[in-house]
């Protein structure tokens, strides 16, 4: 597994690619943990990322995971639909999805799976061309394994 740190610069006021997160688009290892202080940017980075990621290549599927789905709802998934994609955005609909665990479904076919291990069987019926779990210190190696 490689790591990767993360600082934040604080001196840019517009969003961009930066430190863990620049390094990681050009990472190919097939597991990456990005480590970095709180505040850093680094779950908005990776979004972001895996929000390109999903535009660009047609039908690809990516799950977003942590250690329970309501975790994930009041924090991950704000931060995608607000900072990441942004209202009115084809993915996120016409509805509220603030506390909604439903797919977010790209117009080329590609889609970002929410899902929590609190139920880890639900892995095993999906196919997904990447995982991120966010706050993956709360996950046991196991239950990693299990989803990997």
């Amino acid at each position: 597994m490689q790591t990767i740190t993360t600082t934040l610069d604080k001196s840019k006021s517009y969003f961009s690619l930066h430190g863990a997160v620049a390094q990681l688009t050009q990472c190919y290892a097939p597991e990456v943990l990005v480590c970095g202080g709180s505040g850093t940017g680094k779950t908005r980075g990776i979004l972001f990322w895996l929000t390109i990621l999903a535009q660009s290549y047609n039908g690809i599927k990516i799950i977003l995971a942590r250690k329970t789905l309501a975790d994930l709802a009041k924090s991950t998934l704000v931060t995608l639909e607000e900072q990441v994609l942004g209202a009115g955005h084809p993915a996120i609909g016409d509805l509220q999805r603030v506390g909604r665990t439903k797919p977010y479904r790209f117009v080329n076919g590609s889609e970002m799976l929410p899902m929590g291990y609190e139920n880890r069987d639900s892995f095993k019926s999906v196919q997904c061309d990447l995982l991120y779990v966010n706050e993956a210190t709360e996950i046991s190696e196991e239950d990693f394994e299990y989803s990997a």
